[in-house]
């Protein structure tokens, strides 16, 4: 007769199938590799992506590079509507994850008005008057000579700033002396001229511009004599 009682037995066994039977916290989409599990968002339509990025918040992180990065590829829109709207938050993992600070918005998406098209990311934000992504750009090396399209002219991000003076608001006007002064720091030439034959200087003689704009102007080497390279001639007024 057997004397072996039911809690005298090895408990090897049994400890092996509970092992196996019992839930497991790496069962489930742990288990798969990040490989696999974005197979999926890499099928889906952008805006049902976006959607999976809002309410996935283990594949959070893999999910939004994927986001951005589909983005960059077509677009820009994140680039676009953070500048024009002044979401550092949405453009710095723009940029972080490959996005071109000097590009160029060439084509006129439904979103973008057509006298956005040409711009870049710098000149953008100072027309919409979003001086702190201005100078986020600016931090994060935007070429501050970059000619790009503003009105129907090629200008530089400097002469774009002259001209937002125009109807300023106070506070924009004190927001617009430390982009001048931020531009001149980082290299914008005070004597560029743009396709308008207009020099940066030849532009702060407008009323509105402030004296510590032109004098930053002056302290940077702006021209005063108004003579410029080839046959463009710079106009005062």
């Amino acid at each position: 007769m057997d004397d072996t009682t039911p809690s005298s037995r090895p408990h090897c066994a049994g400890t092996a199938s509970q092992a196996v039977l019992a839930p497991s916290h790496n069962i489930g989409r742990f288990a798969i590799p990040n490989q696999i599990l974005l197979m999926i968002p890499r099928r889906l339509p952008q805006s049902d992506l976006a959607a999976l990025v809002r309410t996935c918040t283990a594949m959070k992180d893999n999910l939004t590079f994927e986001l951005y990065k589909r983005d960059i590829q077509s677009k820009n829109d994140a680039i676009y509507w953070s500048c024009k709207n002044g979401k550092a938050n949405t453009l710095t993992p723009a940029l972080d994850f490959g996005g071109d600070v000097n590009q160029h918005f060439l084509t006129r998406y439904p979103m973008s008005p057509l006298q956005d098209c040409g711009m870049a990311p710098l000149t953008l934000a100072i027309r919409y008057g979003q001086l702190e992504v201005a100078k986020f750009l600016i931090d994060r090396k935007a070429d501050c000579n970059l000619l790009t399209s503003f009105v129907g002219r090629e200008s530089t991000p400097l002469s774009v700033a002259l001209r937002q003076y125009v109807g300023a608001t106070p506070s924009l006007t004190q927001g617009l002396n430390i982009i001048v002064r931020a531009l001149l720091k980082e290299g914008a030439d005070p004597n560029k001229v743009s396709n308008s034959l207009r020099s940066p200087l030849s532009l702060a003689f407008h009323s509105c511009v402030t004296f510590d704009a032109t004098r930053a102007l002056l302290n940077a080497k702006a021209d005063p004599m108004g003579r410029g390279s080839g046959l463009a001639t710079w106009r005062y007024s």
